[in-house]
């Protein structure tokens, strides 16, 4: 008995061992690949996690989220590198997701963020914008396409698209802060200190909203609020 134990034991681990490593005659998919992918990003081993894309890709030319993943990976290998070729690879690559899958929110706004950092930011806006037409819910791109008006000081857009952003999340906590820098850069002081007031309920624990928010007492010429507040 305690034979036919130890070999039943044994046989259980040669199991497991072939399903942790694919070594016992199956063949790994494009879905097997495109998951390594995805667990090396995660572990920010951008390299590794083009490595298994690229296998992905190789199994299955028309794997649109292998392509996606492949190029926002090799845009944080370039922010990391300063290798700034990797945008074009990026952008390339992203460019291949879209025309696989036309519908995927994520790859445009992953597009615009790369045309954002490379200071195209018309681009930007238009992917963002696509984005929000595919996700009309996609609060992190109406957050980047706010950023990009900050930028070009297009305040009025700004703040419409951080008061979309607080619609559909009350507690987001940097909304508020970023609208209220908007609102302190056209002079409506009260409206910046009504949404810093916010901000510091929400998550009180950082000083800028404290700051920005004396900056709009001392405007308004409430000198004492705004001690306070520094």
């Amino acid at each position: 008995m305690s034979v036919k134990i130890f070999f039943m034991g044994v046989i259980a681990i040669l199991v497991a061992f072939c399903l942790l490593n694919s070594a016992c005659g199956s063949e790994k998919t494009d879905i097997d690949y495109l998951k390594r992918g995805n667990t090396y990003f995660e572990l920010e081993e951008y390299e590794k996690a083009v490595v298994e894309y690229t296998k992905a890709i190789e199994l299955d030319p028309n794997n649109a989220e292998a392509y996606k993943n492949r190029g926002f990976s090799y845009y944080e290998i370039g922010i990391g590198s300063y290798e700034r070729e990797k945008f074009d690879l990026a952008i390339t690559d992203l460019n291949k997701s879209i025309e696989l899958n036309p519908n995927d929110a994520e790859a445009y706004k992953n597009r615009g963020f790369v045309y954002d950092d490379n200071g195209e930011h018309e681009k930007a806006i238009a992917d963002y914008t696509k984005a929000i037409e595919i996700n009309p819910n996609y609060d992190n791109a109406y957050n980047l396409r706010a950023s990009v008006y900050d930028l070009l000081e297009e305040y009025d857009k700004e703040i419409a698209d951080y008061t979309k952003v607080i619609k559909l999340n009350p507690n987001d906590e940097f909304a508020y802060r970023d609208r209220g820098k908007a609102y302190l850069a056209i002079k409506e002081y009260e409206k910046a200190i009504a949404d810093y007031t916010k901000a510091i309920e929400i998550k009180y624990d950082y000083d800028e909203p404290y700051f920005k928010r004396g900056n709009a007492y001392q405007s308004l010429e409430k000198y004492d609020l705004a001690i306070n507040d520094y």
